[in-house]
C-alpha cells in the first residue's frame, strides 16, 4: 500500500478537494467505545456498551498562502471547518482520504485554533500549526447491547 505525504478533504458536493500535510508527531488515530460502567449494590459491574467510533486528531502544517493549487491554505482549511449545515450544499460531511489511500466520510469537530510557527503571519512564508479533529461517520464498526 502506497503511503502519501498528505491526506485530502473533499466537500460533499465534490466541488473542492485539497491536500494537507500532517506533522509526524501530530498524527493520532483514536478508537473509542460508547460505554458506561456502574457498580451495583451487590458489588458487581453493570456494563452498557454502544458503538465503537473512530476519530483522527492531526496537527496540520499549513501555509497562510499556498502556491500549489492541489494543497490547501489556511483559508481553505477554515472553509472546511466552517461547513456546518448537515442539509446544506455542500453539507458538513466531508470525504477524507488518509495517507494510506483509505476513504472515510467524516465531520470536522472541536476547535479551530491556528498557531503561527514563526514570525511571519501572512504570505507563502507564513506557516501555521492547526490541530484538527475528524470523527469518522462510516462507523460505528462494532455493535453493542
Amino acid at each position: 500500500m502506497a503511503v502519501t505525504k498528505y491526506f485530502s478533504l473533499t466537500t460533499s458536493d465534490d466541488q473542492i478537494t485539497k491536500r494537507f500535510k500532517v506533522i509526524h508527531t501530530g498524527y493520532r488515530r483514536i478508537v473509542q467505545k460508547a460505554e458506561t460502567v456502574n457498580r451495583t449494590l451487590s458489588g458487581m459491574q453493570d456494563v452498557s456498551r454502544g458503538g465503537i467510533y473512530t476519530m483522527f486528531d492531526f496537527i496540520i502544517k499549513i501555509r497562510e498562502q499556498e502556491d500549489d493549487e492541489d494543497y490547501g491554505s489556511l483559508a481553505d482549511l477554515e472553509y472546511f471547518y466552517l461547513l456546518n449545515n448537515p442539509n446544506g450544499t455542500p453539507s458538513d460531511k466531508l470525504t477524507m482520504i488518509d495517507h494510506y489511500g483509505n476513504s472515510f466520510f467524516c465531520i470536522f469537530t472541536k476547535d479551530f485554533m491556528p498557531e503561527p510557527m514563526g514570525i511571519m503571519l501572512e504570505g507563502a512564508d507564513a506557516y501555521f500549526a492547526v490541530k484538527a479533529s475528524f470523527e469518522i461517520l462510516n462507523t460505528p464498526a462494532g455493535s453493542g447491547s
